[in-house]
């Protein structure tokens, strides 16, 4: 069989192929193979007819046989991927046939990224989603088509929102995957509401916090002004501001604030916080702590929220539930994931206010912890004043006398309270 008679024979089976003789086609081919059992073209036809004749085995051999014979040549490598395809079962083949095509489609972008985004399809298929990820944020910094390059901005957001843990590399993705699609006018969120929930919520775990939180949360309150999670969030913040403040300070927006949720979301569990911080502000404690107990109740990762409760309570001398409260805080701010609140100064803030409670109980083992508590934080006037206290309340007057320092108002009582104590009656009234 002659170059010229192989060729005719190739053309006949791709007639026959295109009028869906298949088994006319078959016999072409096995002519074709019989003289050069490594023909390319006859195996990609014995393919492409098997499988039209439902011989899915000899059709798969048919496919690797050419791609083994040509590695390089795209077609045998195509009718694979579209026998994979269309039948189903073989993920893991259909893997390395989208990297092998995406490798031969260098020369052709459109071609490439169309089989880089069925590659990322299928990697989430079947549980890969790490391996998704990456391939969707290069199909977006390489697509130059604006419309597909949104499509694949979308199903980035959509597949990070949905992954279940995200490490920190992929959270910043994220925010900048919805920074660009936030500037999209209009913006095409099947569920605008999660996203803009979950987007703050990677704010939050990347520790954004301040002016940059703040500025954050403002332009979701512009773009998005029906969602109140945003304005929810900068009632946490303007809360978080002023702890450890002798009296906390009522934030000029916080009226506004709370308008805008209870309008929006008129259950939410922030307005019941918003609405307990400003009646503490107002010294209306009784009101507080109704609307602060609930809200702690509904949001336990908020260590903010906990404080004022505790800090309520001790202006309606309950001091045992200010002690628990303080106690359910300091355990909070331990937790990774606490909203907002950074450990630090404020832990020790928390710390003094626990001691002062166990302080007011009085009791010897109250009065112990209380000692326990305020020796782990570094010394001050506050502090050192509270140490003295309780010394003096636990008769320990040598002790007492070592906290006193400076000439601050509380330090000349409590030195008079001691020299009451040592029976220098005179001294004390002086």
């Amino acid at each position: 069989m002659d170059i010229k008679e192989i060729k005719t024979a190739l053309k006949n089976a791709r007639e026959c192929i295109r009028e869906k003789q298949f088994k006319d086609a078959l016999k072409h081919c096995k002519t074709v193979l019989a003289q050069d059992k490594n023909n390319y073209n006859a195996l990609v036809f014995v393919g492409v007819a098997a499988d039209g004749m439902e011989q899915f085995d000899q059709a798969e051999k048919a496919y690797k046989r050419a791609t083994e014979a040509a590695p390089d040549q795209v077609l045998a490598w195509q009718g694979l991927c579209g026998f994979y395809e269309k039948h189903g079962g073989h993920e893991q083949d259909l893997v390395n046939v989208y990297q092998k095509l995406q490798e031969l489609y260098k020369g052709d972008e459109e071609k490439k990224n169309d089989v880089l985004r069925k590659l990322a399809d299928l990697d989430m298929k079947i549980g890969e989603t790490s391996l998704a990820i990456p391939i969707y944020e290069n199909l977006v910094k390489e697509e130059k088509n604006e419309d597909k390059k949104e499509k694949y901005m979308y199903k980035l957001e959509d597949i990070l929102r949905n992954e279940k843990s995200l490490s920190e590399e992929w959270k910043k993705l994220y925010l900048s995957t919805c920074d660009s699609l936030f500037e999209l006018d209009p913006v095409q969120f099947i569920d605008t509401m999660s996203v803009v929930k979950f987007y703050v919520r990677c704010l939050l775990q990347m520790l954004y916090v301040g002016s940059k939180l703040e500025f954050k949360c403002k332009t979701l309150q512009l773009k998005f002004p029906n969602i109140s999670y945003p304005t929810e969030i900068l009632v946490v913040m303007a809360m978080d501001k002023h702890i450890g403040e002798k009296f906390p300070v009522l934030h000029p927006s916080m009226d506004n604030y709370i308008s805008t949720i209870s309008k929006l979301t008129p259950d939410s569990s922030y307005l019941l916080a918003g609405q307990g911080y400003v009646q503490l502000c107002n010294k209306k404690f009784i009101e507080a702590r109704d609307c602060l107990s609930r809200a702690t109740d509904q949001l336990p990762k908020i260590p903010c929220i906990q404080y004022y409760h505790g800090l309520t309570l001790k202006h309606l001398h309950d001091f045992s539930g200010a002690e628990r409260s303080c106690k359910m805080c300091l355990k909070t701010l331990e937790r990774k994931d606490r909203v907002m609140t950074i450990p630090g100064s404020i832990t020790s803030t928390v710390m003094v206010l626990q001691a002062e409670m166990l302080y007011e109980i009085g009791t010897d083992t109250s009065l112990q912890s209380a000692l326990e508590i305020i020796q782990q934080i570094s010394d001050d006037v506050p502090t050192n004043l509270l140490k003295g206290q309780i010394y003096l309340k636990l008769n320990d007057l040598d002790n007492c006398e070592k906290c006193i320092h400076g000439e601050s108002p509380e330090m000349i009582a409590l030195s008079g309270c001691l020299l009451y104590h040592k029976n220098n009656y005179e001294d004390a009234v002086v």
